[in-house]
Parts: structure tokens; C-alpha cells; sequence
């Protein structure tokens, strides 16, 4: 349970049982940032819906694009050590994707190598992203980051168009559980010039007979990792949200970190509702993100923007 816990890219579920699903977040970026494509592999339990599939979100010439693949379940192979997933044609490790999609004509095809990953701080108060709430059991929503950030390298055939990423970066992350959250906001960016990388998340959370609204972040300047939490006493402050700009500001003891999200137009997802993948979300994978990091104790200040971002806003209203 522990090597679970701790390493999220591993299986968390039974697929077998009823009411669930897992899904891998892998992110690519091309060298340029004028391409971004992310592939969500995974499985869904709903009572009267089992099946695996491959979601992709693409945005290329700032033309957004997504779809959903659906497998039967018996298309989902997984292998723990070393670990691989398989999903039909497509299938990811460690170290490389083979992607084969074939969505009523438009395809994307071709392979990457992944580089190796820059892992989170984990302790035994915080195994994982989720801190002290990786240990319970019932969670609706599971969450874990698997990769900050990484290289990559080889291209993708996209509607017949060579995509070189080689250059590029990408980011890997993990959802598991029966539900989403029914109101949240998510940003991961880590193209940044200083190597920076930047991940928030800030949810209602249903816990026992109550809910609460927790938050998680993780800012990486390169050198060092800030993490910012519910479970670390740590606060947040939402300053603006309308359709097109977040402003937020986290702090945690004497570091503080102000955000600014400019999202453009989004395009369609597909999320779980008791483990159906019935809920309709939007992502934008192309937004601007500035950030402003302030330690107050040493006077250290870093300031910086980076572009593409993704972003979410689910279950708010704006202002």
C-alpha cells in the first residue's frame, strides 16, 4: 500500500470494481510552444459503462482540439514492474509513449521518449501530493503529480503533419477515485525560461458527513521546491476570476506566491461522475501564466511569465 501511495504513476484501483476510474495526464510541449497535445489514458467503471479509453486535448496553429477514444475494458493491460500500460495500439512507460489514435479520420501517430522526471518532495507526513489525506482510503478524488517536468524527444504525425517535440518538455500527473470535484480550479505550467514549474489546484472537498474547500501547490524555481497546502496550515485568496483571467494569491509562514492566468478559448474534456465518464468539462491548454514568489524571510523574489499553460474552472461562478 505505502509503494503506492507513494509512486501514484502505479495502479491505484481495482479495475474491476464497479463505480470507479484512473486516469494518467501526460502532457507535451513542443520545442517552439506553438504545439501542445496531452493524452489522458485510463478506465471507467460506471455501473453501466466499463471501458478503458484515450482522451487527447491538442492546440496547434492556436486551433484547439480534443477527443475521446473509447476501448472495451479488456483493451486496459498493465504491467506494474516495469511499469506499461497498454490501451489498445497505444501504449506508455516510464520512458516512452506510442501513440496510434484514430479519431473518425483524424490521427495522431508516432512515438516519445521521456526523460527523466522531476519528481516532488515526499515524506511520510506528505507520501504523495495529497499529504496526510494520501492515506485515506475513501477519498472521492485521489490526485498525485508525477512529473514536474521532463524532456522529450521524437515527433508525432499529426492529420499527417510531422510535430517535432524533441527539445520540448512535459509534465505527468494522475487522477483516480469516483468523482471528481464538483467545483475547482486546476493550472499546471512549466514553460518558464528558468526551468521554473508550477502546479495548483484548489477544490470542494466531501469529506465524511461535511466538505471543505482544501488547496494544494507546488512551485519549482529550478533548484528548489515551495509547497503550498490545506495541510500545511498554508492559505489562499482568490482575487480575480472571470472567463478569461484567475488571479490568486497562496501563502504558507513567510513565503508567498501571486498567480495570474490570461485563458483563451477551451475545448472539451470528458470527467467522471461515480465513475461514469459522463461530466463535460473545458480545458485550456494554451494560456499565459505570470507568477510572482516572494520569501519573506530571505528577501528572495522571482518573478516570471510562461506560456503555454493549462488551466481549469469547473463549478464556478465568475465575477
Amino acid at each position: 500500500m505505502f509503494k503506492k501511495i507513494r509512486n501514484p504513476i502505479l495502479k491505484q484501483v481495482d479495475s474491476k470494481k464497479i463505480g470507479f476510474f484512473e486516469g494518467w495526464y501526460f502532457k507535451q510541449v513542443s520545442l517552439s510552444n506553438k504545439v501542445v497535445v496531452s493524452f489522458i489514458p485510463g478506465y471507467s467503471t460506471g455501473e453501466d459503462d466499463q471501458h478503458a479509453f484515450v482522451q487527447y486535448i491538442l492546440v496547434k496553429n492556436d486551433v484547439v482540439k480534443s477527443g475521446y477514444i473509447k476501448y472495451p475494458l479488456s483493451y486496459f493491460i498493465y504491467q506494474e514492474e516495469p511499469f506499461k500500460l497498454e490501451i489498445g495500439p497505444n501504449c506508455f512507460t516510464k520512458d516512452k509513449m506510442i501513440i496510434d489514435i484514430d479519431d473518425d479520420g483524424f490521427l495522431i501517430k508516432g512515438s516519445l521518449e521521456l526523460g527523466d522526471f522531476l519528481d516532488i518532495k515526499k515524506s511520510i507526513y506528505a507520501p504523495s501530493i495529497m499529504g496526510p489525506f494520501a492515506y485515506i482510503p475513501f477519498m472521492e478524488c485521489n490526485h498525485g503529480v508525477i512529473s514536474m517536468g521532463h524532456t522529450l524527444n521524437g515527433s508525432l504525425a499529426i492529420s499527417g503533419e510531422e510535430e517535432v517535440f524533441s527539445g520540448g518538455h512535459g509534465y505527468i500527473e494522475k487522477d483516480w477515485g469516483k468523482s471528481f470535484p464538483k467545483k475547482y480550479i486546476w493550472l499546471q505550467c512549466n514553460s518558464f525560461s528558468s526551468g521554473s514549474s508550477l502546479f495548483l489546484s484548489i477544490a470542494d472537498i466531501p469529506f465524511a458527513l461535511f466538505e471543505f474547500g482544501g488547496f494544494i501547490a507546488i512551485f519549482n524555481d529550478g533548484k528548489k521546491e515551495y509547497r503550498f497546502g490545506s495541510y500545511l496550515n498554508g492559505g489562499y485568496k482568490i482575487v480575480t476570476l472571470t472567463e478569461g483571467i484567475l488571479e490568486v494569491e497562496l501563502w504558507n509562514g513567510p513565503i508567498r506566491l501571486f498567480i495570474k492566468v490570461s485563458s483563451p478559448s477551451a475545448d472539451s474534456l470528458v470527467a467522471p461522475v461515480a465513475g461514469r465518464m459522463s461530466l463535460v468539462i473545458k480545458e485550456a491548454v494554451s494560456t499565459v501564466v505570470e507568477y510572482s514568489f516572494v520569501n519573506k524571510k530571505t528577501g528572495y523574489v522571482f518573478e516570471e511569465q510562461g506560456w503555454p499553460g493549462s488551466y481549469e474552472v469547473v463549478g464556478h461562478t465568475f465575477d
